[in-house]
């Protein structure tokens, strides 16, 4: 059985891509807490990841948060207007820098994509003053 290696970002040049994709997602306005600065966006749209997807039996199920902010990615949140056509994450993995290597199929650089999102996501999120733990210590 191949082992799967993890992929290591290092280069401030592809994250700062990334995070200007991600603020480039963010929709916030039509949220009643809504003020126009990036924290409130964010701590608007971790509240609805929280609200929708961060409970006790989805956790278990999908084993961690990283998963259950994947797959809420998936259903098409509209705080965050992440792209959800394969094609389309595909470019984007190559216009941040990261083509699909070859020898790899399509859904190892869709499953990369929200993989960065997530932990870009997380690491914007705290830079900009959002303790994110405080999302993920309301389960019981």
């Amino acid at each position: 059985m191949e082992t799967i290696k993890k992929v290591r970002i290092t280069n401030d040049a592809v994250r700062a891509k990334i995070q200007n994709y991600i603020f480039d997602c963010v929709d916030t306005e039509d949220f009643e807490s809504h003020t126009g600065d990036m924290q409130t966006s964010l701590e608007i749209i971790w509240k609805e990841f929280q609200r929708v997807a961060l409970y006790a039996n989805n956790l278990r199920n999908l084993k961690s948060y990283e998963a259950c902010f994947i797959d809420w990615l998936q259903g098409l949140p509209g705080c965050l207007n992440i792209d959800y056509m394969t094609y389309r994450q595909l470019e984007l993995m190559a216009q941040f820098g990261l083509p699909l290597p070859e020898g790899k199929d399509e859904m190892d650089g869709v499953n990369l994509f929200y993989k960065l999102i997530y932990r870009e996501f997380c690491r914007v999120s705290e830079l900009n003053g959002v303790k994110i733990s405080q999302y993920y210590n309301t389960i019981g």
